[in-house]
């Protein structure tokens, strides 16, 4: 499930670094392996509140973890990525929605197959539904946290691709960067700003344009008509080059 999942971003997010997500894969594969096997591998709680405090501890832990690698410039757990990429595809903000059906899925899988094949319900249990139903919006409040505590700079910075050969690709990953880490506005060359606009639509991000970019040498009537065209299609902000 993980090694599609993985591909599925990739594929969706059209870069080559989310293969990079197989690295963490493997380490938890193998500390989930060595904790299981090796060093609790007769550890079995039979008091309720023991069970209950290990229960509670990994549903709060795990979505933290979550949030702290989407907040970073990693990239984040296959589910995370995927969450994301498919906020981004359907152009939506609901990420506790997103992320209860994205855990459901592969749970109905599961079960489909147990079921099909005589094995019962396996180990799924009332744990399972609570997890799922807490993982979406604990991680959406510890972002929440995370960005109050940590970000509030970030509403002083212009997240800025002003190259002349910038793609759609450049400029997409732009926008997630700045929804992601809640800058303050976003700064592209004109022809991008309804793009960005309409990108950006759901957000407080802003939309920033440069105006006679690089050289500030266009008259003062063309720098009025790329002015007028930028806040038409959609631009919050304007930086006009000087002519010196």
């Amino acid at each position: 499930v993980a090694t599609f999942t993985t591909f599925m971003v990739v594929i969706m997010q059209k870069r080559l670094k989310y293969f990079f997500m197989a690295i963490p894969i493997m380490i938890v594969g193998g500390l989930i392996d060595l904790f299981n096997l090796v060093l609790l591998s007769d550890f079995q709680p039979e008091l309720l509140w023991i069970k209950g405090v290990l229960f509670v501890a990994s549903v709060l832990l795990l979505p933290l973890g979550g949030a702290l690698l989407i907040i970073s410039t990693y990239p984040a757990g296959v589910f995370d990525e995927l969450m994301l990429a498919l906020m981004r595809l359907f152009k939506t903000t609901n990420m506790v929605k997103l992320r209860i059906i994205l855990d459901f899925v592969p749970v109905i899988i599961a079960l489909t197959l147990t079921l099909t094949l005589n094995q019962g319900i396996g180990s799924l249990q009332l744990g399972t539904f609570v997890f799922i139903l807490s993982v979406g919006p604990l991680l959406k409040r510890y972002l929440i946290i995370i960005r109050r505590l940590f970000m509030k700079m970030n509403k002083y910075i212009d997240h800025t691709y002003l190259k002349a050969v910038g793609t759609q690709e450049d400029i997409n990953q732009l926008l997630d960067e700045a929804i992601t880490y809640d800058f303050k506005s976003v700064c592209v060359n004109p022809t991008w700003v309804a793009y960005a606009a309409e990108s950006l639509k759901k957000s407080d991000v802003l939309v920033c344009t440069v105006i006679g970019f690089p050289l500030g040498a266009s008259t003062t009537r063309t720098k009025i008509f790329e002015t007028e065209d930028a806040l038409k299609n959609g631009a919050d902000e304007i930086d006009m080059v000087l002519n010196v």
